[in-house]
């Protein structure tokens, strides 16, 4: 599944595109020298999911896309006979939001990497975490759009 470059609005959001094709490229290139020849082990994907998020976003900084928030999810599992859903929910502006995704499989293992790119609108005012979470944690609430549900990103300290 591709994200969709989605033009700006003048004083709406990023002056610029999130650039989904170069995205792309960034996780084809990461997730696949990374996991090409791995086995599945616990400890290592765990380690290698937290690593090609970290370089994953690194490159896509690199890029030079203006007043984009970028987020990073990775996961990696054991291939076998088990299904698995993967879903995530955020507060999207269709008008300046995008994401990217890559699939990855090799004999032992799959991985499911996702970039989104959220246009910058403004500073987040932080909320109380909900109940699932651990005591005192906090999260940052970002608003709601137009038609959308509403949506947190986490703080780093927090995943």
């Amino acid at each position: 599944m591709q994200g969709r470059e989605s033009p700006a609005e003048p004083g709406s959001g990023p002056a610029r595109r999130f650039p989904v094709a170069a995205v792309d490229e960034i996780l084809r290139d990461v997730v696949g020298s990374a996991l090409r020849e791995q086995r599945y082990e616990a400890g290592p994907c765990r380690e290698a999911a937290r690593d090609i998020a970290e370089v994953v976003k690194a490159r896509v900084k690199d890029l030079g896309v203006p007043r984009y928030k970028i987020v990073v999810v990775t996961h990696i599992g054991q291939l076998g006979e088990q299904s698995l859903q993967i879903g995530s929910r955020c507060l999207w502006d269709p008008g300046t939001d995008t994401f990217s995704s890559f699939v990855f499989k090799n004999t032992s293992l799959f991985a499911v990497a996702n970039v989104y790119g959220a246009g910058e609108r403004g500073k987040p005012v932080p909320a109380p975490c909900p109940s699932c979470c651990q005591p005192g944690a906090s999260q940052l609430g970002v608003g709601r759009a137009e038609g959308s549900e509403w949506g947190i990103l986490l703080e780093p300290s927090h995943l």
